[in-house]
């Protein structure tokens, strides 16, 4: 009878987050459905996984630096033939699944309906759903992050050195995935150290100071007697923490600045007190950190920040001892990313993953507080905001199901594969995803930029075709030649088009594998 009970228990418990993660995983197969052409990075990444399935670790890593995630990538493609299908999985299951750990991490600092109204966001928000086209390693990385984090609010409430071994091996795996992931470690480990009165505090304290550097020197030793030098970019992680204490990172800002100085001068008024460029330099670490909190609520979303503005005596436990750890976390990364932003003077959507999945508990427990308003007082106001931060979100992405992305590279690369497989012979191309749409991903060494195809592609005797891919809003769609070739097929949409030339007086297939005398390697 009691097992009856806990497991009607259970099956309530998880019942609705299991909906959820349908629901979740149908936006995602829709956005896959339709998806169009894979992203740039992917050329690398799946360039460096063929040579590893091939055997050849020091070709994969003279690709790709990092060997793991190309690495799961073969593996995945024993399984799966197509590599983009296996690249686009390892990014739909862990997005997928990543909503798990949100959910009890939520779960242990407020209760369950905030942490099933947080997980409901993150399966809808769009920067979530639309990375499933994407072959990347953030969403691996969000997944092992996200579960290092649970372990971690779960250790600190009830010390348990299973959690800590867990959380130690998590963290380890993020940083195998990406260098960043080693940030997780060291902010618990300073937030741990500057908390009073916890137990196991010595404990804990020795057994990351200790098994740390063990674990990094064994992962090393074993990496190089398996033949593979770099298992992840410790010299990158020196040459960081080397720049960021000696603040050499700042030079490069300092020089940034100058070269805007020198362009100020030349706009009107430039030489005039306070005017805009002069601002912007002045408080440029500022409008580097505005120009972070709107992407970071573009990624959260503008109708679903309006759960921050919620008003409820049931919010998140603020006396828990891991509520601490999250919002030490979150602006650890906010100020990270702040940091490359100024070093790099770019960033893009995905450096702001993690603040935006921290700041969706927050988000969640508002929208949960809008809706107990709602259900209690009948507040249109209420009933108004949970619309808003659930149909517009979920609005976008279902909207995004109906756009194809560059078919032109789609459709260039299904008739390259055709051509191929009938004729056979060697292609130069100008942008390294055609190579595997068209089903050749060791072809990624044969991508040149157009000026050097232009002059190579005459030079090397063996390339019959040459596909040459720009924007048609350039103008010189109808005008574009190669010497020595004519245009045989055009492929168009609105955004892109591929022209795919041969050489003049052959037929297909009389040119055979002589092999260009250079190579282009794909970086990220």
């Amino acid at each position: 009878m009691n097992n009856h009970v806990h497991y009607q228990s259970l099956l309530g418990e998880y019942r609705d987050l299991a909906a959820i993660l349908l629901l979740s995983t149908v936006l995602k197969l829709l956005l896959l459905v339709t998806a169009g052409a894979v992203n740039p990075d992917a050329a690398a990444y799946i360039a460096a996984a063929e040579r590893f399935a091939g055997g050849h670790f020091d070709a994969g890593l003279e690709l790709y630096y990092l060997p793991f995630y190309p690495l799961l990538l073969a593996a995945a493609h024993v399984l799966i033939p197509d590599w983009i299908t296996a690249g686009r999985l390892l990014s739909f299951l862990p997005l997928v699944l990543a909503a798990i750990p949100l959910y009890h991490l939520t779960r242990r600092l407020g209760d369950r309906r905030a942490a099933l109204a947080t997980t409901l966001l993150f399966a809808i928000l769009p920067v979530f759903n639309l990375a499933c086209r994407e072959i990347i390693r953030d969403p691996l990385f969000l997944l092992l992050i996200l579960c290092a984090m649970e372990r971690a609010t779960a250790m600190v409430e009830h010390y348990r050195p299973g959690a800590l071994v867990a959380f130690f091996a998590l963290s380890l795996a993020a940083t195998l995935i990406r260098i960043e992931g080693v940030m997780i470690p060291a902010v618990f480990l300073g937030w741990w150290l500057a908390g009073k009165n916890r137990q196991h505090k010595r404990i804990v304290t020795v057994s990351l100071l200790a098994v740390t550097p063990a674990a990094l020197l064994a992962a090393f030793l074993t990496g190089t007697l398996l033949g593979i030098e770099r298992l992840t970019d410790i010299g990158l992680l020196a040459a960081w923490l080397r720049d960021d204490v000696g603040l050499r990172f700042l030079n490069r800002f300092a020089a940034l600045m100058r070269e805007l100085e020198a362009f100020q001068y030349t706009l009107p008024g430039g030489r005039l007190h306070n005017n805009l460029v002069e601002t912007t330099r002045h408080w440029a670490p500022l409008v580097y950190a505005v120009g972070l909190l709107e992407m970071m609520v573009i990624g959260i979303f503008p109708t679903t920040v309006l759960g921050f503005f919620a008003r409820s005596p049931q919010t998140l436990r603020r006396r828990h001892p891991g509520f601490g750890l999250l919002c030490t976390l979150l602006a650890s990364t906010l100020f990270a990313t702040l940091l490359f932003n100024i070093l790099r003077n770019f960033t893009t959507e995905r450096y702001l993953w993690m603040p935006i999945v921290l700041g969706l508990p927050f988000a969640g427990t508002g929208l949960d507080a809008w809706w107990k308003k709602w259900r209690r007082q009948g507040s249109v106001l209420a009933a108004a905001v949970v619309l808003l931060m659930i149909v517009t979100p979920l609005g976008k992405t279902l909207a995004k199901t109906t756009v194809y992305r560059e078919t032109a590279l789609l459709r260039a690369g299904d008739w390259l594969r055709e051509y191929r497989r009938e004729h056979g012979g060697i292609t130069l191309y100008t942008d390294r995803r055609l190579p595997l749409h068209a089903g050749r991903p060791a072809d990624t060494g044969r991508v040149l930029p157009w000026p050097q195809v232009a002059a190579a592609a005459g030079e090397w005797p063996g390339v019959d075709l040459v596909a040459v891919d720009l924007r048609p809003a350039d103008g010189n769609l109808n005008h574009l030649t190669l010497d020595g070739f004519k245009a045989l097929e055009t492929f168009q949409d609105r955004d892109k088009a591929v022209i795919i030339f041969r050489r003049m007086g052959t037929a297909p297939g009389s040119i055979r594998q002589d092999k260009p005398s250079s190579s282009v390697n794909p970086r990220e």
